[in-house]
């Protein structure tokens, strides 16, 4: 308890802005890397591009990446992020809003396309499928179903 009280509440929170900060991952047993990602080169570093794309700047937290980058060489490219790519990663343009297209990069990294004249930041975010909201609403259904059953039992009981 002195432990947790210490970290939770006795210690300071740190931004840290430069490149080493980027470069920790932790995976612990593996158990939900996808499938066919070779762990022991995971890099958690930087993002990488195609050489048409220039990166000017990155930011991650947790699960959510902003990368500020430019194409202006006449033809597509890409953004491979240091975020292992699950269905339901979206990409999109901060200025407008446009969806950008994901898929899966380089030993199973969020890879970006890039279309040409592209000079924007864009935002990469985990947005979870319709169907696990539907079913977090009928667990909180049923749990606030078990809970009247509990309180009218006792009401009866007590009456």
């Amino acid at each position: 308890m002195f432990l947790l009280d210490y970290v939770n509440c006795n210690t300071e929170f740190y931004s840290i802005y430069n490149h080493g900060a980027m470069g920790y991952g932790y995976i612990s047993g593996g158990e939900y890397v996808v499938e066919g990602t070779n762990s022991a080169i995971l890099d958690f570093d930087v993002p990488n591009s195609s050489d048409n794309v220039n990166i000017l700047t990155y930011d991650k937290e947790y699960l959510h990446m902003w990368v500020r980058c430019t194409n202006n060489s006449g033809e597509k490219g890409y953004v491979e992020l240091p975020l292992l790519h699950y269905t339901g990663y979206r990409a999109y343009r901060t200025s407008n809003g446009e969806e950008l297209s994901t898929e899966k990069g380089n030993n199973n990294v969020v890879k970006v396309s890039i279309p040409d004249g592209f000079d924007d930041e864009i935002e990469v975010q985990f947005v979870s499928p319709v169907h696990w909201r539907i079913r977090e609403l009928i667990t909180y259904a049923w749990w606030l179903l078990i809970v009247g059953i509990i309180v009218k039992r006792q009401w009866k009981k007590d009456k």
